[in-house]
Parts: structure tokens; sequence; C-alpha cells
């Protein structure tokens, strides 16, 4: 067209009635290479917006994720698109693998190695409780879980065996906010159970600092000779 500038190039390739025309600029080296011209974008109506070259923008949508994440989740609730069944107890939760290999390293393991649960559209699981199962399948889509005193002792080791470690942290951070003297010794021995080492120092730390306390509770009386002796080895240690 009339009126654009031709680009500072060796050799450019013109259309001309269907044909291809090559036109050499005069007073151009050889040696420089010809520079692509940027792409022409069509809109409707024929309209045409010339790109300068080197010039570009980006776009970012900041909800994308979030949107993507819902959707599929209620594709997940109406059984669509999904590709495995997790079977547990008497229960059938439907899912993605993508979605959960994406945040799990158990899932991960299960469907991208050479394991027979890779190639299978139903897997059983076992040693882990069906409702904390289902919510944490749950919080794989939205990152959403509560914890509170009706589902930590099932969903900390749930998340453990699923190695959702956001979710064991958070059960963590719970129990600590809940320590007393008339629960430590139980959250302790918790702790240790599942491993949860900042937790354990934590309550270990409690039932020495509050020892008068925790002595006159149910759960100090139910505690085995060895460990209360141990305890007041420690109690003697911290005195003297």
């Amino acid at each position: 067209k009339r009126g654009l500038p031709l680009p500072r190039c060796r050799d450019l390739i013109l259309h001309k009635r269907g044909k291809l025309l090559r036109y050499t600029l005069p007073g151009v080296p050889p040696e420089h290479k010809p520079t692509t011209a940027a792409p022409a974008i069509m809109m409707e109506g024929g309209m045409q917006l010339l790109n300068r070259d080197g010039h570009s923008i980006s776009h970012n949508s900041k909800r994308h994720y979030h949107d993507s994440f819902v959707s599929m989740n209620r594709m997940r609730q109406r059984g669509l698109l999904c590709d495995i069944v997790l079977h547990v107890s008497n229960k059938e939760i439907k899912a993605h693998k993508v979605v959960l290999a994406s945040c799990s390293p158990y899932f991960h393991a299960m469907f991208t190695n050479e394991m027979s649960e890779s190639r299978q559209t139903h897997v059983t699981l076992h040693d882990i409780d069906s409702q904390a199962l289902e919510q944490l399948v749950q919080y794989a889509y939205t990152a959403e879980i509560v914890v509170g005193e009706g589902n930590v002792q099932t969903l900390l080791p749930a998340a453990s065996l699923l190695q959702l470690n956001g979710v064991r942290d958070a059960c963590c951070k719970f129990l600590l906010s809940q320590l007393d003297p008339s629960n430590c010794l139980g959250i302790r021995g918790f702790a240790d159970t599942h491993s949860c080492s900042d937790l354990l120092k934590s309550a270990h730390k409690y039932v020495l600092q509050h020892f008068v306390e925790v002595s006159k509770t149910e759960e100090f009386m139910l505690l085995p000779l060895k460990q209360v002796g141990g305890l007041l080895f420690l109690i003697s240690c911290a005195l003297h």
C-alpha cells in the first residue's frame, strides 16, 4: 500500500496479482539479513492492525488459574472428564489424575511411574479415612480446607500419607494452638506417632512447663509407669 515505508532489508518479497516478486533495495549491503515484518492481524470488517517490529504487549490474567480450577472442580462434581475413581471404605471419589498428581507427590508417583495404578481408572486406597480423603481431594481443586477438632486427628495422617505438607502443617498449627494441661500429653503422643517433630518439641516443652497441672489430669493418670518415670527424671534435671 502507498504511504507505508519499505523496511530496511536487502530483499523484499511483494505480492502482485497472485505472483511473488523479489525487489532488491539499492545501497543495502548483501550481508544484511532480511528483516521479518510483524504479522498483520485481520479484524472484523477487513481492518488490519500492523505492529511495529520489536513491539508487543503481555497479558496476564490473575484470575485464570482460579477460574480454571473452579471450572475443573465443577466438572469433577458432575463426573465430567474424570479419569480416576478412588475407592476407600464404601465411598467412591471421582477426580482428574492431572489435578491430584500436580499437588500430591503420592499421586504423582502413582500415576506417572510404572505402577499398575497408572493404567487403571479405579484405585482402592487403604489406611486412610474416607472423609479425610474427600476433603483432601476437594482441597486439591480449591486450595481451601477447614481444620478443627472434628477432623484434625484423621486429616493429619491422611495429609501425611498423600504428602500434602501444607495441610499437614495446618493441622500441626491447629493442635499447637489447642495445647492445654488436659490434652498436651495426648498431643505429644500424637505428634510422635506421625513424626511431627516441631509439634512434638512444643508439646513436650509445654508438659514440662505445666507439669503440676498436667500431673492432675486423667491423661497423666493413664500414662505407662515408664513414661511417668521419664517425665519425673526430666523435671528433676530441669530443677537442678
